[in-house]
């Protein structure tokens, strides 16, 4: 960082042209707010105020960086999140219970609930979650919300209960194939299929008929038993995904799990575990035993790591390694940069920038 600074310094001072020295200015701000890894939200319109040295300053006022953590609480109503250290043994993750507001606190007049409904194939007993808004007009008391939050005040040392492990062994070794479409096109209607209809307020035939036809799906490894199951599908609900993950240059195993609690918290229906830096497999493996909703990868990036870091010398039999190791971990869904040829490779030597990617980072 004091590189940085000093390149910087050394740019404006070399800078005669007063339009050339702003527009460095700004490139020192960014340069300088992305090394400090800080992202401050402002309710304010102005973009920001130039200097006597052409720099653009702060409209928040603070330029003390310690002051940071106070502005981000102020703003985003929370408590602040310290940025915690890498882990050191990512098989023993030094956990903290996760300092996060109560249920009641994030949502006011709110209470979690769980519906009951019995599977009648199996006999097995599904608790399906929602939250209850308690409204002041006694015509109608109460408001029924969609819930992702999961279990709450869990271990994540422990992770969270598998509640498809019963569902799941049940149906082994009695099918050829295990999709929720191969079960919906025999006419067989599961605990994820029932779960769902719950808590999308519909027939759960409907659901059947609707991923029988392709036109549906529920995104539920066999292997992620923790899933709370939801549906993605034209004729459902709207859903939302998540993006988290860890980089070569900052985060841990414990601020992913983090990230993710108060992802699921705020109502994201799906995650994406975009890690490119130390400790992938252990860093999903941590997410996948905490997550109540469905989790999905960049198989890409965990590839091009084994091969560290060498494009060149990526093949098919890596990337297919990766997709199995990481589908028995537990992933629901995967994105696959079907495009990346290692003919294009040569094209990028000479780009001026990296390749635009994970949601927009360079």
């Amino acid at each position: 960082l004091e590189i940085i600074k000093r390149i910087c310094q050394s740019i404006i001072l070399i800078t005669n042209n007063k339009t050339n020295m702003l527009f460095r200015s700004l490139v020192v701000a960014t340069v300088l707010s992305t090394a400090a890894n800080a992202f401050v939200p402002s309710s304010s319109n102005t973009f920001g105020r130039v200097s006597t040295r052409g720099v653009i300053a702060d409209p928040t006022g603070i330029s003390d960086a310690n002051n940071l953590d106070k502005l981000v609480s102020r703003e985003a109503n929370i408590k602040p999140t310290r940025r915690t250290k890498p882990t050191l043994d990512p098989f023993n993750p030094d956990f903290e219970q996760i300092d996060s507001v109560p249920y009641n606190d994030a949502f006011p007049s709110s209470t979690k609930e769980h519906k009951t409904v019995v599977h009648e194939e199996t006999g097995h007993v599904l608790h399906v979650p929602f939250r209850r808004v308690h409204l002041e007009d006694p015509a109608q008391p109460t408001l029924d919300l969609y819930d992702t939050s999961g279990p709450r005040d869990v271990n994540p040392q422990e992770g969270l209960p598998k509640i498809r492990s019963e569902w799941v062994a049940k149906r082994e070794g009695k099918f050829e194939r295990y999709t929720q479409m191969h079960y919906a096109r025999q006419g067989l209607i599961t605990e994820e299929m029932l779960f769902v209809a719950e808590r999308e307020n519909v027939e759960p035939e409907f659901v059947r008929s609707e991923i029988a036809r392709g036109r549906a799906i529920i995104c539920s490894n066999k292997n992620h038993v923790e899933l709370e199951p939801q549906i993605i599908g034209r004729m459902f609900k709207v859903k939302i995904n998540a993006n988290i993950g860890n980089s070569a240059i900052t985060s841990s195993i414990e601020e992913e799990v983090e990230k993710l609690q108060w992802s699921t918290l705020w109502g994201a229906d799906t995650l994406m575990d975009l890690s490119t830096g130390k400790h992938i497999h252990q860093t999903r493996e941590w997410i996948m035993r905490n997550s109540p909703i469905p989790v999905g990868t960049v198989p890409i990036y965990q590839a091009l790591e084994k091969v560290d870091g060498i494009a060149e010398d990526l093949n098919w039999e890596v990337f297919r390694e990766t997709l199995i190791e990481q589908a028995e971990q537990g992933v629901d869904y995967f994105t696959i940069h079907a495009g990346v040829l290692l003919r294009y490779v040569p094209m990028t030597v000479n780009r001026k920038t990296g390749i635009v990617s994970r949601g927009g980072s360079i």
